[in-house]
């Protein structure tokens, strides 16, 4: 999946529960996109299985967020890295799970 963002430098995905799925997609996308920071961004902790995964594949990239509130978390962030450009996407609409859902 390309997205028309190659310049961005901050990647916040949101979604209520983050599986294995959703990383794979970033893994993806970081074959074809320049990213300096991700934020991956739920509402439940990460399961051991995920937690793992992640470790094994992109431990040092991913900062993962708990949080009750996407859109303030992100503002936050998106504040915190004033002059880089930032793109926030739904984790539901996004890579191999935004596919798996198409109807084409």
């Amino acid at each position: 999946m390309k997205l028309n963002i190659n310049s961005a430098e901050i990647f916040i995905g949101y979604r209520d529960f983050i599986g294995i799925l959703d990383i794979q997609s970033i893994e993806d996308y970081l074959k074809e996109n320049r990213v300096q920071d991700i934020y991956l961004l739920t509402q439940q902790p990460l399961s051991e299985r995920v937690q793992s995964y992640l470790n094994e594949h992109l431990k040092e990239r991913v900062t993962v967020i708990v949080t009750s509130s996407f859109r303030k978390t992100a503002e936050n962030i998106k504040q915190q890295n004033k002059g880089k450009q930032a793109i926030v996407i739904d984790l539901e609409e996004f890579g191999r799970r935004g596919f798996a859902r198409c109807r084409c």
